[in-house]
């Protein structure tokens, strides 16, 4: 049983009594905490929920809404996913700029997990509210690069980590983590459970105005360079996971879900 008091010390909640389990066997993730945002990608139709039950969700205002990609994308390891053909088919939240300023404060501590397979053959995206703006951008550079950064809003880059040959091949799935901390400066990615590629931040100091774009997935925020991606079990957490925690995640392989 998950037994913890609420990230802010409140009430306990029903995710704290055994409701929210993990995959494998119900073995329970962790730790919740500061889980703004979980998207299984397991919906069949509609948006994707943002699934978190954490004391810090940001909640339904950070759902999904789709346009044009495929649902029940079965060959992932959790057997379950949403593919994006490259063409036209993306996923936005549907109208708020806000809801991840903490991304790109200058308190900014925050990390991102997914289950991807994912072409990278040039600039495209993963997640993105600020492309040369204000906001955050996952995905892959000009020179096939996997990237992550966070942006001010005079465009001047923040943080930024850049890793070569990120990804073996373009046919296999990968478990893909990023963490960044502004006051420690440092980002830092992991593949498969190891990390693979540090940076450290920039001189640019970023602020909390409103992101350039709301968050897009798969595509650039302003609108096109649209990406070939298949994506399960993605959060977005408002602290560093530990290297254990990404482990966890990860799961030898099989991967583990935050919530059955």
């Amino acid at each position: 049983m998950k037994i913890h008091g609420t990230a802010k010390g409140g009430a306990l909640s029903k995710k704290d009594f055994g409701v929210a389990f993990g995959g494998n066997g119900g073995t329970p993730f962790s730790d919740d905490s500061d889980l703004k945002a979980y998207y299984k990608f397991n919906e069949t139709s509609g948006n994707i929920l943002n699934s978190s039950e954490s004391d810090e969700s940001i909640g339904s205002s950070a759902e999904l809404l789709v346009t044009g990609a495929t649902y029940n994308d079965t060959t992932s390891p959790f057997g379950y996913g949403m593919s994006f053909d490259g063409s036209n088919d993306f996923a936005a939240v549907a109208s708020s700029k806000s809801i991840f300023n903490f991304m790109h404060s200058a308190a900014a501590d925050f990390s991102i997990n997914m289950c991807i397979k994912y072409a990278g053959e040039g600039d495209d995206f993963i997640f993105v509210d600020g492309e040369n703006g204000e906001g955050v951008r996952t995905g892959s550079n000009e020179a096939a690069n996997f990237r992550g950064y966070t942006q001010n809003a005079a465009g001047d880059l923040c943080g930024t980590v850049t890793a070569a040959s990120f990804f073996p091949n373009t046919t296999s799935f990968f478990f893909v983590a990023m963490t960044y901390d502004q006051s420690s400066g440092n980002w830092a990615m992991w593949r498969d459970g190891v990390k693979i590629e540090t940076d450290a931040k920039t001189g640019n100091t970023p602020s909390s105005n409103d992101s350039a774009n709301v968050m897009n997935l798969a595509r650039r925020a302003d609108g096109g360079h649209y990406t070939v991606l298949t994506i399960a079990e993605a959060s977005i957490w408002n602290r560093k996971l530990t290297d254990d925690e990404i482990e966890e995640l990860y799961n030898d392989g099989n991967g583990k879900q935050i919530y059955v």
